[in-house]
């Protein structure tokens, strides 16, 4: 794979930033057996600007990741129910589960569900062995 220049430097600045808020965190920990107020303070800005840094650098990464691998647009009802299974994602077997007249809308609430469910994968188990000769 090739090397992007932008992720290496948000690469390394993250390393930077995050060694940072280790040292900060020790250093106030430090301060605080000092009994050292105004140290605490500085600190706690630091770790607070740190920690604001490293949010806003993970938000410029994911928008730069964002312009390399564009989502793809939302597509129509229409278009998801011509879509082939080969193409499917799992979102959209959810979906189909969702829209299943079959799959009750909570399972859970159904006390004759898992009784049909359990049945179903028995029978799925015994039509496998009867085609494999076992």
């Amino acid at each position: 794979m090739t090397s992007d220049v932008f992720i290496d430097s948000a690469n390394r600045v993250a390393r930077r930033l995050d060694t940072d808020v280790q040292e900060i965190v020790i250093g106030l920990q430090r301060a605080r057996d000092d009994g050292n107020e105004p140290l605490i303070d500085e600190l706690m800005a630091g770790l607070a600007s740190a920690r604001a840094q490293r949010r806003a650098l993970d938000q410029e990464v994911a928008a730069y990741q964002e312009t390399l691998n564009p989502s793809r647009p939302q597509q129509t009802r229409e278009q998801w129910k011509v879509k082939p299974a080969e193409q499917m994602t799992p979102q959209d077997a959810l979906m189909l589960f969702e829209n299943s007249k079959y799959m009750p809308k909570d399972p859970a609430a159904d006390e004759d569900f898992a009784r049909r469910y359990n049945e179903g994968v028995q029978e799925v188990a015994r039509r496998r062995r009867y085609e494999s000769g076992r």
